[in-house]
């Protein structure tokens, strides 16, 4: 699928590097951030620079830069990372070479976010406080246990009762809590209601610390759509899609993803449905996950959507696993026959200190149309600030919609939705 699009066409180092140091300057507000791209293209005022990160280049080069205090060394193509070092710009709670083994690690997966998210925890451990990282849920106070142990006791021990909570939190105790990736993943592999009922206890009283924002991406919403301006009617048009009072139709299908902690997932389907009665409605996405034990199972998520400050924008609510979750999805652009829609979204779980940005290409049947205007979609992508090289093709096979051993996907049915039934009849 991605093929279709020359999407899978190498992307040219410079311009990975490029895009990749913007959003850095973006996630961090005062960071200088500077390129070296040729060894011979070294300033002399290079040393003063508090984080030499040296990426993808040779030994000799590493060598000509070991006199910096904090050298972080990510993929050398001859394995040179035993010359990173980093020295912390204060007190904290992790070793050096704990930081060093994170930053390679998250690195080493080859998606954007993590890659950024390496250089992130470098920044922030060496250089100057990152908001994203200084975000971490503990509980690490005795404060915080003594509400463990007044407020939320009942549900601890529900939770620790339960073998799926259990295996859950044995999961995630080999992650660094804010890698979304894994925590995801170990998440969705064993949800437990117990569990979930102690995380909402937990944030509930603000036990964690943390107010993560939603990330404040710069552009604004498709302005214009099959010849007119764009309007809250129009933008639930597109939105709504394809759902029908058929029990296997949906809104759309995600043909391409960006976010490695959340677009992976294979067999996704999107339903996004208005309320009659006015001008909120609903979002449920379906996904099958493979869990890290081999099982298939599906998991559906239902959140609520209101009117953004834009034509096309809209605010959605829901809670994942006692997470509360708040996002800003956009439509970026869509076709007139509605047989593709660029969206993206940014979100944050604001009292466990997460916030995300992601972006999908979707389609009716998640495939693409036979003819599709590759360009006007980067370009869209492009506005969105995603670059190509960061997508990648979604599992859509037509085994979807049987789902082998766990069965059909639990979408939502929209002729048993009473409030839809007069709606359907008349279309």
């Amino acid at each position: 699928m991605a093929d279709g699009l020359g999407f899978h066409s190498p992307a040219k180092w410079t311009e990975a590097v490029n895009h990749l140091s913007a959003k850095l300057r973006g996630a961090v507000p005062g960071l200088e951030v500077r390129l070296v791209l040729e060894p011979e293209m070294v300033p002399d005022d290079l040393g003063k620079a508090s984080l030499c990160a040296c990426i993808n280049v040779p030994r000799t080069t590493c060598e000509l830069l070991s006199s910096f205090e904090n050298l972080l060394v990510l993929s050398s193509p001859d394995g040179v990372s035993s010359l990173a070092r980093l020295v912390p710009r204060q007190s904290t709670g992790r070793s050096a070479n704990e930081v060093l083994e994170r930053c390679i690690e998250l690195w080493s997966r080859q998606t954007s976010e993590d890659c950024l998210y390496a250089l992130l925890f470098a920044v922030h451990f060496a250089v100057m406080p990152v908001e994203f990282v200084a975000q971490e849920p503990q509980i690490d106070t005795l404060d915080k246990v003594f509400t463990l142990c007044t407020e939320c006791l009942s549900q601890a021990i529900s939770a620790g009762l339960d073998s799926e909570a259990r295996a859950c939190l044995s999961c995630q105790s080999g992650c660094d809590v804010r890698d979304q990736t894994q925590m995801y993943r170990c998440t969705v592999s064993h949800e437990s209601a117990p569990l979930a009922s102690l995380v909402r206890c937990f944030e509930r009283r603000g036990v964690f610390d943390c107010e993560a924002r939603i990330p404040d991406i710069q552009f604004d919403p498709l302005s214009d759509f099959r010849g007119k301006q764009l309007s809250l009617e129009l933008a639930w048009e597109i939105m709504e899609g394809h759902w029908s009072d058929d029990p296997a139709s949906c809104s759309w299908r995600p043909v391409l993803g960006q976010n490695p902690a959340y677009d992976y997932f294979p067999c996704q389907f999107n339903s996004w449905y208005r309320d009659p009665r006015g001008n909120r409605g609903w979002y449920d996405p379906v996904f099958k996950v493979v869990t890290l034990d081999g099982r298939e199972v599906w998991r559906k998520r239902h959140y609520r959507v209101l009117p953004g400050d834009l034509p096309g924008s809209f605010n959605l609510s829901t809670e994942d696993n006692g997470i509360s979750l708040q996002e800003y999805w956009r439509i970026v652009d869509a076709d007139d026959g509605l047989s593709w829609a660029v969206l993206h979204y940014a979100g944050a779980a604001a009292r466990v200190g997460q916030s995300y940005t992601g972006s999908l290409l979707v389609s009716k049947d998640g495939c693409l149309p036979a003819s599709i205007p590759s360009e006007r979609i980067a370009a869209a992508f492009q506005r969105a600030g995603v670059a190509k090289f960061e997508l990648y093709a979604i599992n859509q096979g037509e085994a979807c919609l049987t789902g082998g051993a766990c069965g059909k996907p639990p979408l939502t049915e929209f002729a048993g939705l009473r409030r839809y039934q007069s709606q359907l009849a008349a279309s």
